[in-house]
């Protein structure tokens, strides 16, 4: 593929950057050395306050292809939204600052997308660094539900290859009021506004664990919000239930391990938003016919019967 510079860039990756100062020289290295030369890089220091922010400073004053953005600490969600704002490519990408892709990984995807006319296409993580950019097999392309169905679905937001007008289109943005699952709402959103999908099982994102990440965020009231935000988005599509109902069930459960809710916002909240009906286990669409379905109506039940007798004892 060639690179014109006097071209838009065909792809705008986004990168939200917090206190990522060990890492970020090696994720920006990756994305610079891409095959496919065409593309921006949106990097957006979120109030960093080491030397992220000079590193991205670094990176743009020596390759005009990346593009910083300094602002007040907001939180992933606001960064991530600023990066949209920013992006004039035809398909944004979405890198933690700790993390790292393969060196063909703009070239494979939007090769991919542009031949397919693909709104979404998905590529796989791993955790381990020897196995970034092993070609692997894909899928043919697909329509949402028969993605589901065939059970192709990732709901990261890394590994998740977008076009833009997508996004645009249908003003899809990531909540800023939610600290967990919000890249899981964000794809689902595009996912559902989407026309056709396919998956590459090439290895081309490399996830590296960190115990201070936001996805590894227990604090109850942060899960809380989230569940009952995964449900509201359920009901409205009930074709991604199985996703976000194992998500649902994992928050619920790691909730009560916590043991620090309060008895009565949960379960009022619980019988309202997040009911067990037991005629949901009839008919083909089982939603709870999952291990992670029987887990959320198991917890459920025992917060409700937790619930019931502590009043009783109280009203001793």
């Amino acid at each position: 593929m060639s690179f014109d510079m006097d071209t838009s860039p065909s792809v705008s990756i986004i990168v939200p950057v917090y206190k990522a100062e060990a890492y970020l020289p090696g994720c920006l290295g990756s994305i610079q050395a891409q095959t496919f030369a065409n593309w921006e890089c949106i990097l957006v220091d979120d109030g960093s306050p080491d030397s992220s922010g000079l590193i991205c400073d670094e990176f743009s004053r020596k390759d005009s292809r990346f593009k910083t953005y300094h602002k007040s600490n907001g939180g992933v969600s606001s960064a991530r939204n600023m990066g949209l704002e920013k992006a004039s490519g035809k398909y944004v990408m979405f890198v933690d600052s700790d993390d790292e892709i393969a060196d063909s990984t703009v070239e494979l995807c939007l090769d991919m997308a542009s031949r397919n006319n693909i709104d979404i296409l998905q590529y796989s993580l791993t955790k381990e660094h020897n196995e970034l950019g092993l070609l692997k097999n894909h899928s043919k392309p697909l329509t949402v539900p028969e993605y589901i169905q065939n059970k192709l679905f990732l709901v990261c937001i890394g590994g998740s290859f977008i076009r833009k007008s997508v996004i645009e289109e249908n003003h899809i943005r990531f909540d800023e009021s939610l600290k967990q699952a919000e890249d899981l709402i964000f794809v689902h959103t595009c996912f559902a506004h989407s026309k056709l999908c396919q998956r590459l099982f090439h290895l081309l994102y490399f996830y590296r664990y960190n115990e201070t990440s936001a996805s590894n965020n227990r604090k109850t009231a942060d899960m809380f919000r989230t569940c009952v935000a995964e449900q509201k988005f359920k009901k409205l599509h009930p074709l991604f239930s199985g996703a976000l109902d194992s998500s649902i069930s994992h928050y619920i459960i790691q909730i009560i391990k916590n043991g620090d809710y309060d008895y009565d916002e949960l379960y009022a909240t619980l019988s309202r938003d997040i009911p067990y009906n037991k005629s949901q286990m009839q008919g083909a669409q089982l939603i709870f016919a999952t291990l992670a379905g029987y887990n959320i109506s198991l917890a459920i039940k025992f917060i409700k019967l937790r619930y019931w007798i502590r009043k009783l004892i109280l009203n001793r």
